[in-house]
């Protein structure tokens, strides 16, 4: 009995167990805007990608070779990616270039507003009978879209993807370490980051089985440029990159070594949710769970790092409730303007980089998944566990509540 075997039980239930609801309203993985506000793109689980388009005067082409051409402006548009248990999203930075990956699945890119995808798998010279798809749960990229960061995490993986169709049919699996696999030629070429040999350095060799402890990565981000980076996992530690994922530093860590050490199956691990880097590098908003100092435990806090994420400061929304369980956040180019997401809550927006924090959307409580910022922090978009999409163009002064059930599009403005 190990851990191993927890995410494998976790796994199943998360991507086999789905209900009626989820069937004809779709669950939303992942949210996106495109930094200069323009393209919004949503991921469904085990569904596809949608993109919508702000751009007025705008045609995207559906058929290059004959001319062909469609007009996209202020709907939702499914593209070719077809249907996924998507777990991660990334735009360029006028959303031309859409970089996702898939639970059990590869890497996949269109440069063409998702007309046509790219499937692209970052070990291809493995022979046939070694091929599979990984447990892929978090991408990032630069703004130009050239350099890409894939995280997958530890536990089961399709031995044959394409036989991956019916979710109610388990395909053959067999367990995976975690990796980070990083890109800086837009997805030619790709390396594993190795990570774990930052802290080998640091460790004494005394301690022969502390290389075999699995980084279970859960969320990746990076500056615009691609290349300062930051990644976070369970068991709670962040390893960051100031050189596109060549080299890194271990940089925090709520266990001590010997509790790292002592870590099984019953043990509630802290992990970090989700972590977001400013365009500039100048602050990192991360939601990370906490099993060993808050109380109640399970809890999961709001911080900031100004320092790639050697140190981290708690961030205090006054949300006025026991119940902190944020989920995702997100943050404006400069670092300014700041969004967190809180499961059971409200969406907290702060302008002036976590000092102070306003509730949006407080007609009621809503159960946040995922949140995504402009580059200005102007437009918003939110998804939550019940299916719906929310957006803003001013700030969260004013939202608009996007519904699909059966792939018919529905949208009413809220408060």
């Amino acid at each position: 009995m190990n851990i191993k075997f927890l995410v494998i039980v976790l796994s199943f239930f998360i991507v086999f167990g789905c209900n009626s609801e989820q069937e004809t309203r779709m669950l939303w993985e992942c949210v996106k805007v495109s930094a200069d506000g323009n393209l919004m793109a949503a991921a469904a689980m085990n569904g596809y990608i949608y993109i919508f388009d702000f751009r007025e005067d705008y045609d995207i082409p559906t058929d290059p070779d004959n001319g062909d051409v469609e007009h996209h402006y202020n709907r939702w548009i499914k593209t070719e990616s077809g249907r996924r248990n998507w777990t991660g999203l990334a735009l360029s930075r006028t959303g031309n270039r859409i970089i996702a990956c898939a639970r059990f699945n590869y890497i996949y890119i269109s440069d063409d507003y998702g007309m046509e995808w790219e499937e692209i798998d970052p070990l291809p010279n493995r022979p046939d009978e070694e091929k599979k798809g990984y447990r892929w749960s978090a991408i990032a990229s630069s703004l130009d879209g050239s350099t890409i960061a894939a995280a997958a995490s530890s536990g089961v993986v399709v031995l044959d993807p394409d036989e991956y169709s019916d979710p109610n049919d388990p395909p053959e699996i067999e367990l995976e370490n975690g990796a980070i696999y990083v890109s800086t030629d837009s997805g030619k070429n790709w390396k594993n980051a190795n990570v774990s040999k930052a802290i080998f350095g640091m460790l004494p060799s005394l301690i022969p089985n502390f290389p075999e402890l699995d980084f279970n990565w859960r969320t990746i981000t990076m500056t615009g440029d691609g290349k300062k980076m930051v990644a976070g996992c369970s068991p709670g530690i962040i390893f960051s990159s100031e050189n596109s994922g060549t080299d890194w530093t271990y940089q925090f860590s709520s266990y001590t070594l010997p509790e790292l050490m002592d870590l099984n199956l019953f043990d509630l691990l802290n992990f970090w949710m989700d972590i977001s880097y400013s365009h500039n590098g100048s602050i990192l908003i991360g939601a990370y769970k906490d099993y060993i100092t808050d109380s109640p435990p399970g809890q999961s806090i709001l911080e900031k790092s100004t320092n790639d994420g050697s140190t981290w400061t708690p961030l205090n929304t006054n949300h006025n409730t026991e119940d902190t369980n944020w989920l995702s956040t997100a943050s404006s180019s400069d670092g300014k303007i700041l969004a967190a997401a809180l499961n059971g809550g409200y969406i907290y927006i702060s302008h002036n980089s976590g000092s102070n924090w306003e509730p949006k959307l407080i007609d009621k409580p809503r159960n946040w998944y995922s949140i995504s910022l402009s580059g200005d922090g102007d437009v918003i978009i939110a998804s939550d566990y019940d299916g719906s999409i929310y957006t803003s163009r001013d700030w969260g002064d004013s939202w608009e509540e996007h519904i699909n059930e059966n792939d018919k599009w529905t949208r009413r403005a809220v408060r």
